[in-house]
């Protein structure tokens, strides 16, 4: 039997400040990964006249949604955005709950928008409780549910700042080849990460 300490951690977790790129890590790790069953979404911003304006989730099974934005009035918001809980759960969460086939789970972000969902928590729970991988963005505050995430034995926490872009990308391919999760490309894209 395999000794505890070889098992790679099931979970990872890329923690950085807005801005330092844990999108578009993830994003480039994705594109590496075409030959394995995954599923998830990734934030992208929302700029008009070069002022961010709000979030949109994008699947990558092709779902998508305007999470929050600064014109969107509901009684749920983070800051300036208005948060549209129904599109999310309708497009997001319900392409998430469909991938029964996936192994991994690439989900940007663990954050204070989508942790409003119900349904997104609820199928976190069920992630977390199960056996499949996990790939996923952290707010450097964490929220009570991303500290037990951190706390478990099987999560492994990437700390990501601007500087430090080609070592996260580096333990992130680590991670991946640790779970057979793709060859020899994850280790170049790491490298050429800068």
């Amino acid at each position: 039997m395999a000794d505890v300490m070889d098992t790679p951690p099931r979970i990872c977790l890329l923690c950085g400040p807005p801005g330092c790129g844990k999108t578009t890590l993830l994003h480039g790790l994705a594109g590496k990964l075409s030959n394995f069953s995954y599923a998830g979404f990734l934030t992208e911003e929302i700029r008009e006249q070069g002022k961010r304006q709000g979030f949109t989730g994008r699947c990558f099974d092709g779902c998508s949604c305007v999470l929050a934005h600064r014109r969107i009035h509901s009684g749920r918001r983070i800051g300036a955005y208005g948060v549209d809980l129904a599109a999310f759960e309708r497009e997001i969460v319900a392409s998430l709950s469909a991938a029964s086939g996936a192994s991994l789970f690439i989900i940007d972000e663990i954050g204070k928008m989508e942790l409003l969902s119900p349904r997104f928590v609820a199928f976190l729970d069920r992630l977390i409780a199960g056996n499949r991988l996990l790939l996923a963005t952290i707010p450097t505050a964490p929220l009570p549910i991303v500290r037990r995430l951190i706390d478990r034995p099987d999560t492994q926490v990437i700390h990501l700042t601007a500087a430090g872009r080609s070592a996260a990308a580096r333990q992130l391919a680590e991670w991946c080849a640790r779970h057979q999760l793709g060859g020899p490309e994850l280790s170049n894209w790491a490298a050429a990460q800068k």
